[in-house]
This record gives structure tokens, C-alpha cells and sequence, in this order.
């Protein structure tokens, strides 16, 4: 029962903590990314050795 002692001790910082993400997430909208994001697979590691191979 002490996590749950402990969940209801600190349920008052989930208010606090939506104003912060908020702020975050509309900072995008002043700097949005510079750059795409980089996407990596297993699949497109193995295309990738595979066309090096033939």
C-alpha cells in the first residue's frame, strides 16, 4: 500500500505538469523542427546490406 500512499501524496503535481507541456508543445509552433526526424528498421538495415551485396 505505500505506492499508493505515495500515487496520492504527489497526484497534485499532474496540474502543475499539463501548464509545463503545454508551454512546451507551443514552443513548435515559434521553432518547429530544422530537420525531418531520422527513421531507422531492421528491414531497412538488411535492404540497405542486401543491395551492397548484389
Amino acid at each position: 500500500m505505500l505506492y499508493g500512499r505515495w500515487w496520492g501524496e504527489k497526484t497534485w503535481t499532474l496540474t502543475p505538469s499539463i501548464a509545463v507541456v503545454g508551454q512546451f508543445l507551443q514552443s513548435f509552433k515559434e521553432f518547429p523542427a530544422s530537420q525531418k526526424s531520422a527513421s531507422f528498421s531492421v528491414e531497412q538495415a538488411l535492404q540497405s546490406l542486401q543491395s551492397v551485396k548484389q
